[in-house]
């Protein structure tokens, strides 16, 4: 690989002189590696590079001029000029080689670019003096403070103004390096990270002591901060900064590899951009402990790669996590790349994906495995399965909840949607398969059947839960009890989130289910070989002859009865379902 040396200069103006040298892992150089944000593709300004004149961008230009030294070159790995970008063959190389060498640098230098209006001064100093605490202590006033320190209402509180959260989200949320893709492989695997704005610097290790908690952990199915107390604010400002925080350390781990799947690093880093939509896989391979063979293949268009990387996760997991479980939204996605197969994620854009949680055993619908290797023909994969039930008959028939004038979902409008569900002819009078009291089933379908208790992980309703919930339930609806004590039900959390991005569905074959919401009359339900939770599938006519349906996915469901492997000896219709 090439380092940059970045020749000295005591004249600020002067044209920035710069060497290529080659280096070699085992001779050990020394060198630190930039970080920064390429900005417009405009090759606008001009440096010397080994005594020629070359183009590069304003941003990069910038960032030279504040690094480099008055008496002494200045050792740097960076990436638009130690690589060939023009080269595919060689970009493809220097992609393989990232990881070692953002592993074996000195530093990382994150560029921040410049400081306007000194808010990233007046950021890094109050982080400094913040040291010491924790993210959960961090308070809020509204006025300028004085004496931060306050222990009101319990525990000690470190008390920030709006100025103070504003710089503070300046630096750690707005700046646009925390956006790119290839920032965060590089920042992860630096073993030492500076944040570095004209000669303002601040150190890495410094922020992640302000998450010193280590309880907080983001993989593909967690979102930040999930089970912690801490504040929306501080999760808003740290959010992005945990996520740095956790990769970090999986990256330094040895020998355990939870949290280093393919899938939990794209899915940690969804929310990333990258100018060539590739990059969103190809810029995280270094962070997988198994990039299961994917290589940064430039050859290969944007919808072969993401396909590509979808099949192997698949073949590797052995299950449809990456379809049912997707933290990408795919159905109804404005951005998503048309012509992609409905059951692979667009890794480019994640869009406001909503998935029924089933990790942790909460859910096994279908057979543990699915069948492998995939089986694609002209981007179908054939996946087995069951049947249960077309929707079409009742599908229509349950609107979806009105929230009130300030546009929130509350207990009154919650309760009025269940109640005018419940009071249907044809969902009261219905006697479930199970047995069980069909009211109860109703209200558990709602909840799909978990609670969530506070700071903890989300489970099953207990057969303790489910007696107490439902003598609550049944007061409310038979009067006794007001519709504000839906509140205290344990489930009380689902419901709300159910109804917030679900509806309610009565299957043909009359089974209570929740479904995507833009679920549409003909429609089916299926559960699959390898599926944690039943899909929701559209039939699509095929190209080649419009006898032959294919599916393609809409996305998860609950059905009540059928999560736990009871299709498996049902009765129900086993067959293969082309997926499109």
């Amino acid at each position: 690989f090439r380092i940059l040396f970045l020749l000295p200069s005591t004249e600020e103006a002067s044209i920035i002189e710069c060497q290529l040298r080659q280096a070699s892992f085992d001779s050990r150089e020394s060198f630190e590696a930039l970080s920064y944000v390429w900005g417009d593709p405009e090759f606008t300004s001009v440096i010397k590079l080994n005594g020629i004149l070359f183009s590069i961008t304003p941003r990069l230009e910038e960032a030279l001029r504040h690094l480099r030294y008055q008496d002494k070159p200045r050792m740097l790995w960076v990436d638009a000029l130690c690589i060939d970008q023009a080269n595919n063959n060689e970009r493809r190389y220097q992609v393989g080689l990232m990881r070692q060498i953002y592993s074996n640098c000195t530093s990382g230098i994150l560029w921040l670019g410049a400081d306007e209006k000194g808010v990233l001064s007046r950021a890094m100093t109050l982080l400094t003096k913040i040291e010491g605490h924790d993210i959960e202590s961090l308070g809020y006033s509204k006025e300028p403070v004085s004496d931060r320190i306050s222990d009101e209402g319990g525990g000690p509180e470190y008390k920030l103004s709006r100025m103070d959260w504003n710089a503070i989200q300046e630096l750690l949320v707005r700046n646009t390096v925390w956006r790119r893709v290839w920032i965060m492989q590089e920042i992860s695997l630096a073993p030492r990270v500076v944040l570095t704005s004209e000669k303002l610097t601040l150190e890495w290790s410094l922020i992640e002591s302000l998450l010193g908690m280590g309880k907080h952990y983001t993989d593909a199915f967690h979102a930040t901060f999930g089970h912690g107390s801490v504040s929306r604010l501080a999760s808003e400002t740290f959010s992005t900064a945990q996520i740095i925080k956790s990769q970090r350390k999986l990256c330094r781990q040895e020998g355990d590899t939870t949290g280093t799947s393919l899938l939990d690093v794209l899915a940690r880093f969804r929310f990333t951009e990258s100018t060539d939509p590739r990059d969103k896989v190809f810029a995280l391979l270094g962070l997988a402990s198994d990039t299961l063979g994917v290589r940064a293949d430039y050859s290969m268009d944007v919808d072969a790669v993401f396909t590509d990387a979808a099949v192997r996760i698949i073949n590797q997991r052995e299950n449809l996590d990456i379809i049912c479980q997707s933290q990408w939204q795919s159905f109804s996605n404005p951005k998503r790349r048309q012509g992609l197969p409905s059951w692979v994620p667009d890794f480019s854009w994640p869009g406001n994906g909503t998935f029924l949680f089933a990790q942790r055993a909460i859910f096994g619908a279908g057979r543990p495995k699915c069948k492998i290797p995939a089986q694609l023909t002209s981007g179908k994969m054939a996946l087995n399965g069951y049947l249960i039930s077309p929707m079409s008959l009742y599908l229509n028939n349950f609107p979806a909840p009105i929230k009130n004038q300030y546009g929130y979902l509350g207990v009154e409008e919650m309760w009025a949607a269940l109640l005018g569900w419940w009071t249907k002819e044809y969902v009261s009078d219905e006697q479930t398969k199970l047995g069980e009291d069909s009211f109860q089933a109703f209200w558990r379908t709602i909840a799909a059947d978990r609670k969530r208790p506070s700071l903890q992980k989300m489970q099953r309703l207990s057969d303790e839960d489910i007696a107490e919930d439902n003598t609550l339930i049944r007061a409310i609806r038979d009067g006794i009890e007001e519709p504000e004590k839906l509140g205290d039900m344990n489930c009380f959390s689902m419901i709300r989130e159910m109804l917030e991005s679900w509806q309610f569905c009565l299957t043909d074959s009359k089974h209570f289910s929740m479904i995507p919401a833009g679920s549409a009359s003909g429609d089916i339900i299926v559960v699959l070989d390898g599926a944690k939770v039943p899909l929701v599938l559209r039939p699509v006519p095929s190209d080649d002859s419009p006898n032959t349906t294919g599916f393609s996915v809409v996305g998860g469901a609950y059905v009540h009865g059928l999560m736990d492997g009871e299709v498996i000896t049902g009765g129900f219709e086993e067959r293969a379902f082309p997926i499109s």
